[in-house]
């Protein structure tokens, strides 16, 4: 089961080894968070009290919040190899609270923390500091980093000791700092505390270790004490026993003490623990006479003799005598620590330390000694030092706090020079990095190195090139010195930054990337020119505080492109001398290099078109898919990265439309290569509109970056003609009368499915073809749109009657293409309306009859009239009037604002008696008589139906909910379908309707 740790209110799952840890310090389980850094707040949360101890396989994170900016460690933090430690989105404090004065020193120690990093820790948009809320608080602290530090966008802002160290030490800086504290500026300690406290950390890299900085500042870093606010080191420790010294006795000082105030305490540990010098103080007075003595120093049994002090009369004098340098070395071992442990003043009975004034039988006078004390001076430390083979600092575009003051000219304040020291064949890589001051009169350099250490400052340095057609992208760059000899071997191996700095290489690409060119030493479009950078080497540092160092700044710099046409450019440069390249000056701009022959072309060479599977060549119908095919050819002298294209059409009916864009292609497309793409698209009325068979002409248009200029425009030079026809029209599931003797007054249908591509309305007609041969007897001609039709033959059969057998066939045609025809198998003979024989009926049936005629031949005079006035449903060939808005057998509800002209399918209004755009007039035809005995026929068919009906719909359904009920069943058949004797068959599913969609406002081509 995994460990967890609460982060304030937010609690979720956490798997593995991972834990959070948070302000509260309680258990819960949660997982980490990522939220924006906050600065610290008035309200503090409580610290955390305990270490913190990443071990082997082990993540653990300490994690922020808008409401939980601030966490508060107080205890060590250790991180072992192959453990990870992740702080984000939060300021972490380290607290080290100092005990009260009634306490053993050790207990007052106790709460001194370290942070140790000996595998993985990383600092993402965080801020690692120490808590300094009072004087109880020890406000330094000592980070050791032997495994792999990282920060990203984070700093660290407290006093103390930061330090990188071992063969697999590594600290990486990513757009973060390291500076002083601002909670120091707000605690309440005197200055000479502040004086220590106010700068960031002493940092030192040694014994292999590496740092490794890009786009980081670290300013403010530590530089001791300063002794304007104080003596640096530890408060003295004095024994003000008065004693007489003569030349026959002598005495012994062993209570020695030393302030123990809190303030005094953090004052004493604020030093390294190293000593410059250490020094007895004597306080005596003499009135006549002098006085030899003998001064020896006795610690922890260790006896150090100091050597013979003649003290002279004086009424009150001070007298130092340094220690030897054994002494000085065995009390630095020791460390403040120990000797404040000497004193009675922090609970020794101070046995551990004694100074003897041995007599000598040398002097005729009696002094007395008033006091003895150490005064000790702490080790002056460079503020920034890499030492040790192996040992690497490389840092980019970032700035250090060193400065160009002369230590000489500040010698009453020797720490306010700051240097950067190499020393013991480390080595430092300094590209585009400044310091934090100007260069005075007689300069010191920031950078020392010694001991076989050396220094590399590199510049960034921008070429540009070009020639008449313009800026020449994707030139690569290389550099090589101009110099002889040894600095020329030199300036080369520097400049070869992936074999002598890989991550200097690596990082340098990085930050050219991300500032939008091409990559390092490859030229792209940068505020309209094409430029290219390159870090050079302009000198090596060596010696101790060299003011001259060797100058590695003449170059020859080559710049290449991929194609062979175009010669090399060569630029002959300069780089930025020392000591400038190490005051933030911007990247040097050299001179232009110019390609005559630099022109750059991108033309079509190729375009085709096809549609259909398989695929015809040249034409296409409306309905279908076409595919375009475009070649482009590169036939300038330069390489072309990215084209985008897209197809027009231009027919005789529409400007140029745009129809189709190609993939784009990412190059770079070398000269001489040649380029493929195809694209597809629907070709539909709304593209060409609704017109006959035509030509069309495709063209392709071009779009390049990376060519003369960012854009350029070209037109296909072989634009292809390509046809345009009409949709394919087709007729299916066309059914008759199932019986082939029609009865001239009978009731019959024609029906079926009548399938294209348009939105306009297609012409269907109904032939009847006699065996006998000769013209085609036209019956009926509807107009319809896509789907269903249905002929009444009611009115149309009784001219056919005795003419003999006949077919009957049909033709839709629909924007001038016609359908195959379509000719029933059956083969009909009509014979006109015949009465029975028998025995003569009574007078009235005779009236009936002829009542019944009349009526029939006046229906049929009307039916005539009003020819033009009818249509027929498209679901049960009932006859309807133009104007009726419903069948009323099945209930189909029809549109009559307007109808299609069945000669050119323009819309006709409702009520017109011929087409207003092609003056078309429909023919008046005969309609054919009614044939009662089969509609009886059929529905004495449909009773099981519509008893099965019944039990769905209710006893009382109305007629409409029939027909709807009985479409949806699978024994559905038409009546048309049941005189013919076939099977019922699926409802013919309408095929797909292409995308009509218009082009984009702006599409369109000139």
């Amino acid at each position: 089961m995994a460990a967890v740790i609460l982060l304030s209110s937010v609690y979720l799952p956490v798997s593995g080894h991972e834990r959070e840890i948070t302000s509260s310090g309680t258990f819960y389980p949660v997982g980490a968070t990522s939220h924006a850094w906050s600065p610290l707040l008035t309200l503090r949360p409580s610290p955390h009290i305990g270490p913190i101890y990443v071990g082997p396989g082990q993540v653990e994170y300490v994690n922020g919040s808008p409401t939980d900016p601030v966490f508060i460690q107080q205890g060590n933090v250790d991180v072992s190899e192959g453990g990870l430690l992740v702080i984000q989105n939060i300021t972490f404090e380290v607290a080290e609270p100092v005990g009260e004065s009634s306490l053993p020193l050790a207990s007052r120690l106790a709460g001194l923390a370290s942070f140790e990093i000996q595998g993985d820790a990383d600092l993402r948009n965080a801020t690692l500091t120490t808590a300094v809320l009072g004087v109880s608080d020890f406000p330094k602290l000592s980070l050791g980093v032997s495994g792999t530090l990282s920060l990203f966008n984070s700093s660290f802002e407290f006093p103390g000791w930061l330090s990188v160290s071992g063969p697999h030490a590594e600290l990486l800086l990513n757009r973060s700092s390291i500076g002083p504290s601002r909670a120091a500026a707000e605690s309440t300690f005197s200055n000479p505390i502040l004086g220590d406290i106010s700068f960031a950390p002493v940092l030192s890299v040694s014994d292999g270790g590496t740092l490794d900085g890009v786009a980081s500042n670290l300013v403010d870093l530590y530089r001791d004490n300063l002794t304007e606010n104080g003596t640096p080191g530890m408060k003295p420790i004095v024994d003000s026993q008065a004693q007489q010294v003569s030349p026959s006795s002598g005495a012994v000082y062993s209570n020695f003490t030393s302030p123990n105030d809190t303030e005094s305490l953090i004052q004493d540990l604020l030093n390294p623990i190293n000593f410059t010098s250490v020094s007895i103080a004597i306080n005596y007075s003499l009135g006549a006479g002098y006085v030899v003595t003998d001064v020896w120093l006795t610690y922890f049994g260790e006896n150090f003799d100091l050597g013979n002090l003649t003290l002279l009369p004086t009424p009150a004098s001070e007298f130092y005598i340094p220690l030897t340098p054994s002494a000085v070395a065995w009390l630095s071992s020791i460390g403040s620590v120990g000797l404040l442990q000497s004193t009675r003043s922090f609970g020794s009975n101070a046995t551990n330390l004694t100074t003897h004034l041995y007599p000598t039988g040398v002097g005729t006078g009696i002094a007395t000694v008033t006091s003895v004390g150490l005064s000790s001076s702490p080790t002056l430390q460079y503020n920034f030092s890499v030492g040790g083979k192996g040992s690497n600092v490389s840092l980019l575009d970032s700035s250090i706090g060193v400065n160009w003051l002369d230590p000489a000219l500040a010698a009453s304040n020797p720490w306010i020079s700051n240097k950067l020291q190499l020393t013991n064949q480390s080595e430092g890589w300094f590209a585009n990095v400044s310091t934090i001051s100007t260069l005075p009169r007689n300069p010191s350099s920031p950078v020392t190195a010694n001991g076989g250490a050396v220094a590399y400052l590199l510049g960034w340095t921008s070429f540009t090139a070009g020639g008449p057609a313009g800026p020449l992208v994707g030139a690569h760059l290389s550099a090589y010195s101009n110099l002889s000899g040894i600095q020329n071997r030199t300036a080369n191996s520097v400049n070869r930054l992936q074999q002598a700095n890989p991550w200097l290489a690596r990082t340098a690409d990085w930050e050219v990337a991300a500032a939008g060119s091409g990559g390092y030493g490859v030229t792209a479009i940068v505020h309209g020119e094409a430029r290219g950078y390159l870090l050079l080497a302009s000198s090596i540092v060596e010696g101790n505080s060299s003011q001259a160092p060797t100058g590695l700044e003449f170059y020859r710099v080559q710049i290449s492109v991929s194609a062979q046409s175009l010669s090399t450019g060569w630029n002959d440069w300069n780089s930025t001398s020392y000591p400038a390249v190490l005051l933030g000056a911007a990247p040097a701009l050299a001179p232009k290099a110019t390609f005559p022959q630099f022109v750059v072309q991108l033309s079509v060479v190729n375009v085709s078109a096809d549609a259909g599977e398989p695929p015809t060549i040249d034409f296409a119908r409306i309905g279908q898919e076409v595919t375009v095919h475009a070649a482009f050819n590169v036939s300038g002298l330069a390489d072309v990265n990215v084209v985008s294209s897209y197809a027009q059409l231009l027919t005789p009916f529409a400007p140029r439309v745009t129809v189709a864009r190609f993939p784009t292609v990412f190059g770079p497309i070398v000269p001489g290569e040649v380029a493929n793409v195809s694209a597809n698209w629907n070709l539909t009325e709304a593209i060409v509109g609704a017109h006959g068979s035509f030509d069309a002409t495709i063209t392709v248009v071009t779009n390049w970056t990376g060519g003369p200029t960012n854009s350029t425009t070209s037109s296909s030079e072989e634009p292809v003609e390509f046809g345009i026809r009409p949709s394919v029209v087709s007729l299916a599931g066309v059914m008759g009368p199932a019986t082939s003797t029609l009865d001239s007054g009978g009731a019959y249908w024609v029906n079926g499915t009548v399938a294209y591509n348009g939105s306009g309305a297609a012409s269907i007609k109904l032939f009847a073809d006699y065996s006998a041969g000769g013209v085609p007897t036209l019956l009926d001609e509807l107009s319809v749109g896509y789907g269903p039709f249905n002929f009444s033959l009611v009115g149309l059969l009784s001219e056919l009657a005795g003419n003999g057998p006949f077919k009957m066939s049909l033709v839709a045609e629909y924007n001038t293409q016609n359908s195959t025809g379509y000719t029933l198998a059956t083969t009909y003979t009509v014979v006109a309306n015949s009465t029975q024989g028998g025995a003569t009926p009574p007078w009235w049936i005779f009236a009936v009859l002829l009542a019944g005629v009349a009526a029939t031949f006046a229906a049929l005079v009307v039916r005539r009239r009003l020819r033009g006035k009818m249509i027929e449903c498209g679901e049960c060939a009932s006859l309807v009037p133009d104007r009726s808005q419903r069948c009323p057998t099945c209930g189909t509800t029809f549109e009559i604002e307007e109808s299609r002209c069945v000669q050119c399918g323009g819309p006709v209004p409702a009520g017109a008696d011929r087409c207003p755009e092609c003056h078309h007039v429909p023919a008046d035809r005969p309609l054919p008589p009614s044939l009662e005995a089969d509609r009886e026929a059929f529905a004495k068919h449909l009773e099981d139906f519509r008893a099965a009906a019944q039990g769905e719909l209710g006893d009382d359904y109305p007629e409409v909910e029939f027909w709807r009920w009985w479409r949806k069943q699978p024994a559905y058949q038409s009546f048309r379908d049941w005189q013919e004797g076939r099977t019922p068959k699926p409802t013919l599913e309408p095929p797909d309707i292409p995308d009509t969609t218009p082009p984009e406002e702006g599409e369109t081509g000139t």
